[in-house]
């Protein structure tokens, strides 16, 4: 009775409510099961494994390296192995905390983590504040990893970091929220990437971290703007102005059109609204000029002018002066500066600050790969011309024993490399030859590490030939283009991967074995053989077989250019697709990198065109349609073609032209001499590079060539008999034998240069001459042939020419800033700018430290 009493006593559950209550500790079971199977597994990331990644949940695991570096950042931070840490929607790294530290709380919306137990705290973003108030100011550090790159996401994180911390906290997020995060949380920007190991990070962290390498490309560009506008400004009245060696007056005169619009469709420059202006020709270019400067200075002095409309009206000013520039603008270096300046529009960002696309976007990566191809391009087609061309001194590898000596303006370094040993000049050709020809084409290989070493041996290049050569300023705008090869890694990479992984041991050793390759094929095709204590080498192939390579390759080149662009306007889409929190972020990001894909392709496509034009038999194949697209952006300069110096000159010395005045017809003759290039053997050799001093370059030419095919030499020779004083500037008066008073007869005549040999290297004099032959007769002020010439060549007047009112304001403001810049020696005022801007910019950020 008592038994039975009892048991009636007792509650009894129905079978419904036992059936849920059993299934309730089966599930406790099961979690605990895997919980403990998760703890005891002796692999990295085995939750990753149970718990797949989930897209839309914007779910993407940490790599191991990442793991690591965040586990050992927190063990240092906190080192109590008793110390509590929460895990705010990054549950990758849960294990690693587990097995370091006792209470560790993830907090995630992903209720599959429930399998963590009591270690599990629902989570959703969206309500910040929804999770246990006794977990306030208990733990003693958050790390955070915010689902979404949203100002709401991470605001309302901020919030639950906040309630949850005492004092510590990490976050982990894309770079365009590194602002938002400084003003919410008060932290500081670490170098130190996330990255996962799924498909987005694979897109995320191989292409989307290019932000520094963006900002650094576009600096540079506008160092090399900086010199180009002031290298151009200094020389503006001597070769362009109204009594210069080409007016460029008169090349707008010689339009017959009469609205602005015809007049413009003709020469498309900005000289033409001079009159607007209340200036003439030569001051408006000196405005343009210096206007230029300016922008060129903002950029560079800072990064917030890097923008689209800074690097348009760059390229307008440039482009604009570049219509007028004739005979003193032909070499390809301008043509490379505005197709690269066109290029860093579509790098640069529309606006600064916090305006959507300064921190940059997918399509950044599109842009990024046109000016790697560019560089590519200019790379090969240089390399490839050489030995197309049949020239002797490349097809014996003797080239670099004439090039010192016979080069455009040598610099000191010059005479020593021309006596090096010709074992090692010709070795030095060979790494010329491949620098140019093969290693380029690694240039797109998937391998980061491929990349990096083919910027290394660009940059070395580059500095052998700024030490030995001045090239104005074309290895700085190549150096420039070269940036295009790395990504941010490469600048903090020692804060993002402490230690060596499986995957960057086999990209190095894939990077050996492919460059071993390289050496190897370099080893028998140039016949390299040890010979002592020198390397003898030879081109071990005919001419006809590399003719029929480069016919074979061309079109394999496009091909490779072709899948290249593919894949990573592919891989931009995709980023623009995961990297978007919204529906309309996603839209519009696609869009965008579409837009910017469609513009790569046209770009791309004409850019065939050049290439296949290296060989006669792949230039044949050249559809019309793109054969026309491709002229309608060369004559923007949007796409060029690069073939300079194919042939080798100076087969016993160097040709220079010398022009000579007198008074009287039987003598005496005394020299002009100019500022930088070879005339008095006892001169120095002078550093100028980066500045362009286009007479100097253009005499070099005219020494190939006869007087008749050079109308402006021609017209040198007038102004020098006029006395002009703005020619005159461009020659160095200090040492020429006539000064304002210019001589009543000038003659040019061939004189043959050469390097003083080696044993006279303690001797002053660094040239030994010889007179080969008149280069032109006798020529008179008022000789009427002379005038008659330059006149049907539309360099002096055939009539009466217009005048022009300059406002006053304008003349005074100009020639002041001309009185200034007139004081100062050209190369030094260059780098006395450049200097400045570097001043203002340590100077900016120590304020900001």
């Amino acid at each position: 009775m008592t038994d039975s009493s009892d048991s009636e006593d007792l509650p009894q559950l129905s079978s419904e409510t036992f059936t849920a209550l059993q299934e309730f500790y089966n599930e406790q079971e099961q979690r605990e099961a895997k919980l403990n199977g998760i703890l005891a597994s002796p692999q990295n990331g085995d939750e990753n494994t149970l718990f797949e990644e989930d897209w839309q949940l914007s779910q993407f695991w940490y790599d191991d390296d990442t793991v690591d570096i965040l586990v050992n950042v927190i063990s240092k931070c906190i080192p109590n192995a008793n110390g509590r840490i929460a895990l705010v929607s990054s549950p990758t790294l849960y294990k690693k905390m587990k097995e370091k530290y006792t209470n560790v709380t993830i907090f995630e919306f992903d209720e599959r983590f429930a399998a963590y137990g009591n270690d599990f705290v629902f989570y959703d973003y969206k309500s910040p504040l929804s999770i246990p108030r006794e977990l306030g100011s208990s733990f003693d550090i958050v790390i955070a990893d915010p689902p979404f790159l949203s100002e709401e996401c991470l605001t309302k994180t901020a919030v639950t970091i906040k309630f949850l911390t005492k004092n510590k906290m990490i976050i982990c997020t894309g770079a365009v929220m590194a602002d938002l995060v400084g003003r919410l949380l008060d932290l500081k920007k670490s170098t130190m990437i996330p990255a996962a190991s799924s498909l987005k990070t694979l897109i995320a962290s191989r292409m989307i971290q290019i932000r520094y390498t963006r900002n650094l490309f576009l600096r540079a560009i506008c160092v090399v703007y900086l010199f180009a506008f002031l290298s151009f400004y200094i020389q503006i009245p001597g070769l362009y102005g109204n009594n210069g060696i080409l007016p460029a007056r008169l090349v707008l005169e010689n339009s017959k059109h009469t609205t602005l619009s015809a007049k413009v469709h003709y020469q498309p420059t900005l000289l033409w609204l001079a009159p607007y202006l209340g200036l003439d020709v030569q001051y408006m270019m000196d405005l343009l000029a210096l206007l230029g400067t300016f922008l060129a200075f903002t950029g560079f002095v800072s990064q917030k002018f890097c923008t689209v409309p800074t690097l348009a009206g760059l390229w307008s000013l440039y482009f604009s002066l570049y219509q007028v520039g004739q005979t003193f603008m032909s070499t390809q270096w301008d043509g490379l500066l505005l197709e690269a300046g066109f290029l860093s529009l579509l790098v640069a960002p529309l606006l600064p600050g916090k305006r959507r696309g300064s921190k940059g976007g997918p399509s950044d990566n599109i842009s990024f790969w046109l000016v790697r191809w560019l560089l590519f391009r200019f790379l090969l087609s240089s390399g490839v011309v050489k030995l197309l061309s049949g020239c002797p001194k490349w097809w014996d590898l003797t080239a670099l024993k004439f090039h010192f000596e016979s080069m455009v303006l040598p610099t000191p370094l010059s005479w020593y490399a021309h006596h090096i040993p010709l074992w090692l000049l010709k070795l030095t050709a060979v790494f010329v030859n491949v620098a140019e020809m093969v290693l380029p084409f690694l240039f797109f290989a998937p391998l980061r590490s491929v990349r990096i070493t083919g910027f290394t041996v660009q940059i070395f290049l580059q500095i052998c030939i700024v030490l030995t050569g001045n090239f104005n300023f074309r290895d700085l705008l190549l150096v420039t283009l070269s940036i295009s090869l790395l990504d941010d890694q490469f600048f903090f990479g020692k804060y993002r991967r402490p230690r060596s992984t499986k995957w960057t041991i086999l990209s190095q050793v894939l990077n050996i074995t492919i460059h071993s390759l390289i050496l190897y094929g370099v080893y028998v095709l140039y016949g390299l053989k040890l010979n002592g204590t020198q390397i003898d080498s030879h081109i071990a192939f005919t001419k006809d077989q590399f003719n029929s390579l480069v016919r074979q390759a061309i079109p394999l080149t496009v091909f490779i250019g072709i899948i290249s662009l593919g894949v990573t306007v592919a891989r931009a889409v995709a980023l623009a697709v995961t990297e978007s929190t919204t529906v309309a972020s996603k839209v519009g990001n696609v869009i965008v990198t579409v837009l910017y894909a469609l513009i790569a392709v046209l770009i791309f496509t004409a850019s065939t065109v050049p290439l296949t034009n290296l060989h006669a038999a792949t230039n044949a194949t050249v559809v019309p349609s793109v054969r026309t697209l491709h002229t309608r952006m060369e004559r923007l300069h949007v796409v060029n073609s690069y073939d300079m110096f194919k042939r080798m000159p100076g087969a016993n010395g160097r040709l220079e032209i010398v022009l000579e005045g007198s008074n009287n017809i039987e003598g005496p003759w005394m020299e002009y001499q100019l500022f930088y290039k070879p005339s008095n053997v006892n001169h120095s050799l002078p550093f100028v590079a980066p500045y362009s001093p286009r007479v100097d370059w253009q005499m070099w030419f005219a020494a190939q060539s006869s007087y008749q095919k050079q109308p402006w030499l021609m017209s040198l020779a007038y102004r020098l008999l006029q006395g002009q004083s703005e020619v005159l500037n461009l020659l160095d008066k200090s040492h020429s034998g006539f000064g304002e008073i210019p001589p009543k007869y000038l003659r040019a005549s061939l004189y043959n240069y050469k390097y003083t040999a080696w044993n006279q290297r303690w001797q002053t004099t660094w040239w030994k001459r010889e007179r080969m032959d008149e280069y032109f007769p006798v020529f008179t002020r008022d000789n009427p042939a002379l005038v008659d010439y330059l006149r049907s060549v539309n360099v002096l007047p055939s009539a009466v020419p217009l005048k022009y009112i300059v406002h006053p304001t304008w003349k005074t403001i100009l020639d002041n800033v001309r009185y200034v810049a007139g004081r100062v020696e050209a190369s030094i005022l260059l780098w006395s700018v450049f200097s400045a801007g570097c001043a203002i910019i340590t100077s900016t950020t120590r304020s900001n430290k």
